[in-house]
């Protein structure tokens, strides 16, 4: 479970970096417009640039399959308001990002695909602080909650749990 949560930490690290190559700055000529990239020259559009009122939004095929891996939203001044991403390329857009001046601020998982957060990493001047894990009520289990503390983006503590009465609506309310 530590491991779990420790790997995910480093899943949402590398989509952050990934989101640095895949955003550029689009053309004023878009505007109003849809448009694409095709990354791979099948002739297929990979990168898709929607445009909705002061918003754009750019969707992203990372292996080709046809699939959204990727939809970022961002202001007409280029800059990223919100993220979905399917981090383990399964058609579901599981990890949810925000953020707040162009830095991540906060990232919210739905592992079991309930609609539900799971798992909430809470972030300060772009860095992870601490992540917060809901783990469901089994028949031999109570709920609980696993915390992580973080220091310069990397775990400082193994992963605490303990029981909690809160209901998974409840933990995905106060996460959003």
């Amino acid at each position: 479970m530590i491991l779990e949560s420790k790997f995910i930490a480093a899943a949402v690290i590398s989509v952050g970096l990934m989101l640095g190559g895949c955003s550029e700055p689009v053309q004023d000529s878009l505007v109003g417009s849809a448009d694409f990239l095709d990354q791979n020259d099948d002739g297929v559009e990979d990168i898709i640039y929607e445009f909705e009122g002061d918003f754009y939004y750019e969707l992203v095929d990372r292996n080709f399959d046809g699939e959204v891996d990727e939809s970022h939203k961002y202001g007409l001044d280029d800059r990223i308001v919100s993220s979905k991403v399917d981090s383990n390329l399964d058609g579901y857009l599981e990890t949810s990002i925000s953020y707040e001046y162009g830095s991540v601020s906060k990232v919210n998982v739905d592992r079991v695909r309930d609609g539900l957060v799971d798992i909430s990493f809470i972030y300060a001047e772009g860095e992870v602080v601490s992540a917060e894990k809901y783990y469901h009520q089994t028949e031999v289990e109570a709920a609980r909650i696993g915390k992580i503390a973080f220091e310069f983006g990397y775990p400082i503590s193994n992963e605490v749990i303990g029981t909690t009465e809160i209901s998974s609506l409840e933990f995905s309310n106060k996460s959003q």
